[in-house]
């Protein structure tokens, strides 16, 4: 196990916090208990030598029986004998909760403002970017304006500057980005670049497969998957129509299933139960 000295840092709302950090947990000793968040949740421990400050940042459920994460950002002072072991505690924290997975990644963001409920924009600005940038990701942000634009954007991407894709819309820019991929001069090597979706669509078919029933609509848990996740493999097929070759993932419809989904794209504001209604309507 892993040894990790503890330090007390003196916030101006919480008064005195102890941190302590072990292989598997940050844990927040406060006078009303203990606050345990595992490492994968932690975001950032940084020291600040001239104002002698300290601050962690994390992910975590505010209220007991809450569904989604909120980000927090715990900050506070430390004595000036106290900041060589405060920076050891820093650089120690940041090593134990990155094991295995590379830091600060570079990402291209597709952001598409008209998917699901056309809140794609604000929520990656409130929710999904601060943690981003928490994390020391360089990222190159991109707003798409029409059909296919995302496709456009990835199948001349400098596949070297980049590590991961990330779709913050539904499925069907997932699908763009992989019919990209596959139309891009290396496709092989563009499509081992990993594609991570933050859900803001209609459909999150690809969040909730990756991420599970519980944390599949929340772009906070989407977002520590970026930065935290490695990468995996997944299978995908090609369906050709009319000399059209298209990358499909997850499943491939026609018929009703594919009519539901087409007939109503200009019920978009409606979210995901657009599909229920599109269903029962046909």
């Amino acid at each position: 196990m892993t040894v990790v000295p503890d330090i007390t840092i003196q916030t101006k709302t919480s008064g005195r916090l102890a941190l302590t950090v072990d292989h598997e947990a940050l844990t927040i000793t406060k006078t009303k208990g203990h606050h345990h968040i595992i490492l994968r949740n932690v975001i950032s421990a940084k020291l600040d030598k001239e104002i002698k400050t300290v601050s962690i940042s994390y992910v975590t459920k505010l209220k007991t029986g809450k569904k989604n994460l909120h980000l927090v950002t715990d900050e506070g002072t430390v004595d000036e004998e106290h900041l060589s072991k405060a920076e050891e505690w820093v650089e120690k924290v940041m090593r134990l909760c990155y094991d295995g997975v590379k830091r600060s990644r570079t990402l291209l963001v597709l952001v598409n403002p008209h998917g699901g409920v056309k809140k794609g924009v604000a929520i990656f600005h409130k929710k999904v970017e601060p943690i981003f940038k928490l994390a020391g990701c360089t990222l190159q942000i991109k707003y798409t304006t029409h059909k296919n634009h995302g496709l456009e954007i990835v199948k001349s991407a400098a596949l070297d500057t980049i590590d991961a894709v990330v779709t913050v819309s539904g499925d069907g820019l997932v699908h763009e980005v992989l019919n990209g991929f596959a139309q891009h001069p290396e496709p092989l090597k563009a499509l081992r670049i990993p594609v991570a979706p933050i859900p803001t669509g209609s459909g999150n078919g690809l969040s909730l497969n990756l991420l599970g029933l519980q944390d599949g609509f929340d772009v906070v848990a989407a977002s520590i998957n970026v930065i935290k996740g490695k990468p995996m493999k997944v299978d995908l097929f090609s369906f050709t129509q009319d000399n059209n070759r298209v990358i499909s993932f997850m499943s491939q419809s026609m018929g009703l299933m594919a009519d539901l989904d087409i007939g109503t794209e200009h019920l978009r504001w409606m979210g995901d139960s657009r599909f229920m209604y599109g269903m029962v309507r046909g």
